[in-house]
């Protein structure tokens, strides 16, 4: 296995929360990370309080929540910075 020591949640403009959840045969075991205040204008990489263990055969899901009420137009998924995204840079050992 993996052991999950920090993460670097990452949204563009509209994100307003991220989450990363490990699950472990169809059930949901812990929090790796947790942001419902999220701006897009800070994303540090943040230390974990304790370190995830991931082993061979787990999943970790990431969800995202978004406010584009201000929005005319339809946002899409990409790389330009009025399209969104839903990431979470996980940091782990061993190699």
């Amino acid at each position: 296995g993996i052991y999950i020591f920090a993460s670097q949640l990452h949204t563009h403009l509209a994100g307003r929360g991220v989450r990363t959840v490990l699950v472990r045969e169809g059930v949901e075991l812990e929090v790796v990370q947790d942001d419902q205040h999220f701006s897009a204008e800070y994303q540090p990489i943040r230390v974990l309080r304790k370190m995830v263990n991931a082993l061979q055969g787990d999943v970790l899901i990431t969800k995202c929540t978004y406010n584009t009420e201000d929005r005319s137009k339809p946002t899409v998924g990409g790389f330009g910075i009025m399209e969104e995204m839903c990431v979470n840079y996980i940091h782990y050992y061993p190699r």
